[in-house]
């Protein structure tokens, strides 16, 4: 009776430990599955079947994309071939989020060797991440324009202007005498500024 009673005890505490693994995976924001090499989902806990549907007596193509025949690059028979883990991502779900895929090897407690598959959803990063390359995008186009915007009114409108002015000085050295050399060279001056900042603003546009 001794014995009875602790292997009763024993037995109850595995199945306990067990259901508390079992609520583990049923807690997890991520699917999680395991994979014969048939393609048949052997387990798979509850945010997978809230997501794709009861699984047993179905493959899992048939779960994830809604498909009649296995995919054509299927990562979880690279771990049956490699016995070596996986990692993907897809969008080509029928709940039409985007999933970050592990596999891994595993073998089932009969011996048999099997594939585990955790998916988590990054549907919002991904989001998240094509908005901030569309802002980036928007950010750098806006400064381009900015800089061409700026660029035309130096080169175009500021530069033409400078010009005008050095022309005129050109004119008015022309007109002058000899006996104004003192005038004539202040103008001289004047006219190499000018020429300066011209160049300048070439450079800077």
């Amino acid at each position: 009776l001794r014995d009875i009673t602790e292997r009763k005890k024993a037995a109850m505490k595995l199945e306990a430990e067990r259901q508390r693994f079992f609520t583990v995976l049923d807690e997890m924001p991520a699917f999680i599955y395991l994979e014969a090499p048939d393609h048949s989902v052997r387990f798979a806990n509850r945010y997978f079947v809230e997501r794709f549907g009861e699984y047993e007596g179905k493959k899992c193509y048939e779960l994830l994309k809604g498909i009649k025949e296995p995919c054509e690059e299927c990562p979880a028979l690279k771990v049956f071939e490699t016995r070596q883990a996986q990692e993907w991502e897809s969008g080509e779900f029928r709940d039409g989020s985007i999933y970050q895929i592990y596999d891994y090897p595993f073998t089932d407690v009969d011996g048999s060797f099997l594939v585990l598959e955790l998916g988590i959803d990054i549907t919002k990063r991904k989001q998240a991440e094509s908005e901030m390359r569309r802002l980036s995008s928007r950010i750098l186009n806006t400064q381009e324009e900015e800089r061409r915007r700026i660029a035309f009114e130096l080169h175009d409108d500021l530069g033409q202007d400078l010009t005008v002015l050095k022309l005129h000085i050109d004119s008015i050295l022309r007109k002058l005498s000899e006996d104004e050399q003192r005038i004539v060279n202040a103008f001289e001056n004047v006219r190499k500024e000018v020429s300066n900042t011209i160049e300048k603003i070439r450079r800077i546009s």
